[in-house]
């Protein structure tokens, strides 16, 4: 796993919810094995510069990982999709919500941001009472 800066993974060690860690290490094991290519880290706990929040990075339940840079792809669609898969069934919500999920924002000049992966944690981590895999 990389980060795009020290303050990132400062961040992803010292404020990220210990189970969002694990999921994201999950991830980042499951795309450099099967794909070649590790998680880059983007954001955890930064607000963004447009005010848009939800508030889910700050709370620690958030982190965002980079799919698409300047139109470069880090994964092809089919191991994108694959990542976001293999996520949301080793570790399955029961509130309708998925943990992972590939998007885009859009800044406030309305422009579209690059693709990334946003994986997120209920409020209430009972949420995955099935939860499979390394983490219980």
């Amino acid at each position: 796993m990389r980060f795009k800066t020290e303050l990132i993974k400062k961040q992803f060690y010292s404020e990220v919810n210990p189970l969002m860690i694990a999921i994201v290490k999950d991830a980042d094991h499951h795309a450099s094995y099967n794909f070649g290519c590790g998680l880059l880290i983007t954001r955890c706990t930064s607000k963004l510069k447009n005010g848009k929040e939800s508030g889910v990075h700050q709370a620690g339940r958030g982190v965002d990982a980079r799919y698409e840079f300047n139109g470069t792809l880090y994964y092809t669609e089919t191991q994108a999709y694959e990542l976001v898969y293999h996520t949301n069934v080793r570790y399955p919500r029961n509130d309708g919500r998925k943990t992972c999920i590939l998007h885009s924002a859009k800044n406030k000049s309305g422009k579209s941001m690059p693709m990334h992966f946003h994986f997120q944690l209920a409020w209430n981590v009972s949420t995955y009472n099935k939860v499979t895999g390394q983490v219980v």
